[in-house]
């Protein structure tokens, strides 16, 4: 990659019509690790690839976080990065929804707190957004 930057090197000297690249998996998901929190995981997995098919790609984070549900119903971030997903879908009714039931399961979740916050404030309900920042501040004293 690096003499595609040097017009000095064999390839261009070389004047191809075309030019292949192939890159593996390994390449691909560099930086996508086990040591992800399931939210910055789940981010990562929304932005490879290119802008189209992006909602596919999201459709199949967000059914990976149901299954991930499902096997690890006490994985507080899972639900937090499905907030996250589901908001950016712009599929605001679930995410206020889900957000609801799941903040009534964890109660103390400061991250799920605040994820329910933003369903809020992308709906433009600023006052409810703002009652549930209240509301984590309120438990933390």
């Amino acid at each position: 990659m690096q003499e595609l930057h040097d017009s000095k090197c064999a390839l261009h000297a070389f004047r191809p019509n075309s030019v292949l690249f192939a890159f593996d998996a390994f390449h691909l998901a560099q930086g996508i690790n086990a040591a992800l929190s399931v939210t910055d995981a789940a981010a990562a997995m929304a932005q490879v690839g290119p802008r189209k098919g992006r909602r596919k790609r999201l459709r199949t984070v967000a059914k990976r976080l149901d299954e991930h549900h499902q096997r690890f119903p006490a994985y507080v971030p899972a639900f937090t990065a499905h907030v996250g997903v589901l908001r950016e879908m712009r599929r605001l009714e679930d995410a206020d929804r889900l957000s609801a039931k799941w903040r009534a399961r964890f109660p103390d979740d400061i991250k799920l707190a605040l994820a329910r916050a933003g369903v809020h404030e992308d709906q433009g309900q600023m006052d409810e957004a703002l009652a549930e920042v209240t509301a984590l501040r309120a438990r933390g004293r």
